[in-house]
């Protein structure tokens, strides 16, 4: 069984939670570690950017290769650092060149799939358009998922598109980022139908716990065939995620809608 430094040091992804002005967002991010911080890398335009750059505090992720293992949970304080910044440059050029050789080395199938998708890649993919964040890691504990996964998964929201949901339908154990109090968290759970919970033996939430729960297809190594979904809302008391907003990302497009409440009890849906 991997231990806490071990999957921290040998982590290539990672989910980033961070806080946005209504609760928590989270998404996910190839990484790379460089013993006591990891290094990833988006577009500037990103809204994880501009959340961190006002509020550096952020929670990351690590799923173990086995899920009946502890994942990492990782507090940790984001700094951004912009190519496009001539004094950032100047005083880190080495250290940002020498993250980005890592990156590269670490994700050489990812990057292949991203020389593949060159043509069809927007401006904001572009290499000048990307920063550069690393997280340094302030505190790291492991987390066990609960072991009881049978039954069957939620209907997800009717508004996301066909493909998507067919890339996540079946998946049981998600991550959830909730916010309590200002203090934020990342965990493991287990969803079911009505989007019950099963957290293990973590606290009971307050009635309206801001949270939000990712589900991501992440085995595509080309930009153009990443699916994903964020679910935003909050948890109640006994555990139930009610969702509010809905993100998906598909390739290189990411879509936001609101969540229509449920009018009768939710059944089995089966993908289209």
């Amino acid at each position: 069984m991997p231990g806490t430094d071990t999957l921290l040091a040998d982590a290539t992804r990672c989910l980033i939670a961070y806080r946005v002005s209504d609760g928590p967002a989270m998404t996910p991010m190839s990484c790379w570690s460089d013993g006591g911080g990891l290094w990833m890398t988006t577009s500037r335009q990103a809204a994880k950017v501009t959340a961190l750059r006002r509020d550096p505090r952020c929670v990351l992720w690590i799923e173990p290769p086995d899920p009946t293992e502890p994942g990492v949970s990782v507090d940790g304080t984001a700094r951004v650092y912009d190519v496009s910044d001539p004094i950032g440059l100047a005083l880190h050029g080495p250290t940002i060149s020498a993250a980005l050789a890592a990156l590269a080395v670490v994700h050489r199938s990812a990057l292949a799939g991203y020389v593949r998708d060159l043509p069809r890649l927007p401006p904001r993919w572009m290499p000048h358009g990307r920063v550069l964040i690393r997280v340094r890691v302030d505190r790291a504990r492991s987390r066990l998922a609960p072991q009881r996964q049978t039954g069957v998964g939620p209907v997800l929201p009717p508004e996301l598109p066909a493909n998507v949901r067919r890339a996540v339908t079946g998946t049981r154990v998600v991550a959830l980022a909730s916010q309590r109090g200002g203090v934020l968290t990342v965990q493991p759970a287990i969803w079911s139908a009505g989007y019950r919970l099963d957290v293990g033996a973590s606290a009971v939430p307050d009635p309206l716990t801001p949270a939000c729960i990712v589900v991501d297809a992440h085995d595509e190594p080309r930009p153009s065939t990443k699916l994903g979904v964020l679910l935003r809302g909050h948890v109640d008391s006994g555990f139930v995620f009610h969702p509010r907003r809905l993100v998906w990302w598909d390739g290189f497009s990411t879509n936001a809608t609101p969540v229509r409440a449920p009018t009768a009890a939710s059944g089995i849906t089966l993908p289209d």
